[in-house]
């Protein structure tokens, strides 16, 4: 299997009337679904994710897609390589970062007709080194991170850099040859900002996560009297997160914009244009990944955080946005979302590299009350968001970000740990020094282990340094 930077890319696309047929690993050569969770559930949240990255070169604005604009410079780099920090695997590697590695290496020089843009697609010059890491501890297994080394190889100065994740979320429980809910177009997206700090002192802990679920979680017996959940009632939620960023080349951070938009009501959010913003009302919804490159910049830039589907029936002008449109209920009912969560803008020089980090993290039974979708009041949504509990999912967020930066680490040792908080007269590191550390606990690693077999006796050794 060739690498080109999708993440999830699932064969319903290829299989007529929603029958499914698993992807195969390329490391196991095992049948898999696509994100899949929780794992062996037959669950998938998401049919294709997406990298962009967008840059303005010259008068120009430009993006390039990993759906049909990355490919990998050569056969000889077409292929993933594995790795592992466990001193027993066999793809053991003092370089590894997690229990398991995934590397691929690809690049956007190639000159296509993807159908993503009327015109050719025109390069912006860049080689990308993902690296995908999982670990395997119970505690930590929710989330992969995914860190970007994009290098620009060209010799065009690129300016005002975003990149972006976009992702169709689709809702899919796969029973068995048929797929039962592949066409039902009933999920739900939405963003979750920040989260109640679970040490109490009401501190929240600031996620901006693009999150897909099901509507309802497919309750045994449709949400009436009586319902329950099932082993196959879609109760999680998927989502996307950075976890790191360039420094903004307009000084301070970066700014994090989250879009969505959903089919076949063909409507995605949008911002009134005001005298002084960028807002467009010119550009069609990016339902598809089949967008012009500007169109798709402009998304990616726009400075906008959506309000969530579900709330699409309330008037939300008095946040800038235009009033609800005719379709409304259909989609806060539950339709097929598409969002995109992006960040920027950086500069790219010629031979610069700049790392991106963002991890897509899981949270199991976010539904809890198997009628509650069914009391829905579109008028009235917080009722039904105060009956979803997103604490799992807010808390393999914040894992991730831990483990991603260890809270209270001087890893680069300039005598800077990170950010705390003092709470009940406790102090609670919560952020750390910027330096990724990579570093979760969990249980010691297996020895490597040498066995010697003699006449009448076995001779065990191992090596205890590393675990």
């Amino acid at each position: 299997m060739d690498n080109v930077g999708n993440v999830a890319l699932s064969d319903w696309f290829l299989i007529p009337f929603g029958r499914t047929e698993a992807t195969i690993d390329p490391f196991t050569g095992e049948k898999v679904y696509a994100l899949e969770y929780p794992r062996n559930s037959r669950t998938r949240y998401a049919m294709q994710g997406t990298l962009l990255i967008g840059a303005r070169v010259g008068h120009d604005t430009l993006v390039s897609r990993s759906n049909g604009e990355f490919f990998p410079e050569s056969q000889a780099l077409s292929q993933f390589t594995y790795q592992s920090r466990n001193v027993g695997s066999s793809i053991y590697s003092p370089e590894a970062k997690s229990d398991f590695d995934v590397i691929c290496e690809y690049v956007d020089t190639f000159i296509v007709n993807s159908g993503q843009d009327p015109r050719a697609h025109i390069p912006l010059g860049l080689r990308i080194t993902q690296r995908a890491m999982s670990w395997t501890p119970t505690h930590i297994d929710d989330f992969v991170i995914y860190k970007y080394d994009i290098a620009n190889i060209g010799d065009k100065m690129l300016e005002d850099v975003w990149i972006g994740f976009y992702g169709m979320g689709a809702v899919q429980t796969v029973l068995g040859f048929w797929d039962s809910t592949g066409q039902k177009e009933d999920e739900y997206t939405g963003f979750l900002r920040s989260y109640p700090a679970p040490y109490g002192c009401l501190f929240q802990d600031t996620l901006n996560l693009a999150y897909v679920m099901d509507n309802d979680g497919d309750p045994v017996g449709g949400g009436r009297v009586g319902s329950s959940w099932g082993p196959q009632s879609a109760r999680a939620a998927v989502g996307v997160m950075f976890l790191e960023l360039p420094q903004s080349s307009r000084g301070g951070s970066p700014s994090i914009n989250y879009n969505w938009w959903v089919s076949p009501e063909i409507f995605g959010p949008t911002k009134r244009p005001s005298l002084g913003s960028i807002t467009r009302d010119d550009v069609f919804p990016f339902i598809t990944h089949f967008a012009r490159d500007g169109d798709a910049y402009y998304y990616m830039a726009n400075g906008e955080i959506d309000y969530d589907q579900v709330t699409t029936y309330i008037d939300h002008s008095a946040d800038g946005y235009y009033r609800p449109p005719q379709r409304a209920v259909a989609i806060a009912d539950g339709s097929r979302p598409y969002f995109l969560i992006s960040a920027g803008p950086f500069r790219l020089a010629p031979n610069d590299i700049r790392t991106v980090s963002l991890a897509i993290v899981g949270g199991e039974n976010v539904h809890q009350d198997p009628r509650a979708y069914a009391r829905l009041d579109l008028r009235r949504p917080e009722r039904f968001l105060e009956s979803l509990d997103f604490s799992r999912l807010a808390a393999n967020a914040r894992a991730a970000q831990i483990v991603f930066d260890n809270p209270g680490r001087d890893t680069d040792g300039d005598g800077y740990a990170g950010e705390y908080r003092v709470c009940n007269n406790d102090t609670i590191w919560y952020r750390g020094d910027g330096v990724p550390d990579y570093s979760a606990d969990g249980p010691p690693q297996e020895p490597l282990v040498r066995v010697t077999t003699l006449p009448g006796k076995i001779i065990v050794r191992w090596n205890g340094y590393r675990a």
